[in-house]
């Protein structure tokens, strides 16, 4: 694609894809959102986050202001957030 043509689409709002890093236990809860089938809207409505505020997380837009809020949203799917040393064995 010529420059000229690049220029044109990027005026016209065309957006370059941007791989944004989403945190490993981020990438956890998603994937146990998505097994258990459930939708934003329905772990909104779980955890008391504002609108939209995990859908962020997961796509990497924004990251939890505090852990408190990670923790909030593991616990309400179940789960814990632990720390352990690397070479302890699981």
């Amino acid at each position: 694609m010529g420059k000229d043509r690049r220029d044109f689409l990027m005026s016209r709002g065309a957006k370059r894809k941007v791989k944004r890093f989403v945190h490993p236990i981020i990438q956890q809860l998603h994937k146990e959102r998505m097994q258990r089938r459930m939708t934003l809207a329905q772990v909104t409505e779980l955890t008391g986050l504002g609108d939209d505020v995990i859908g962020q997380w997961e796509r990497g837009e924004q990251q939890p202001k505090t852990l408190e809020r990670l923790e909030w949203w593991a616990g309400k799917l179940g789960f814990e957030l632990v720390l352990r040393r690397k070479d302890e064995a699981q």
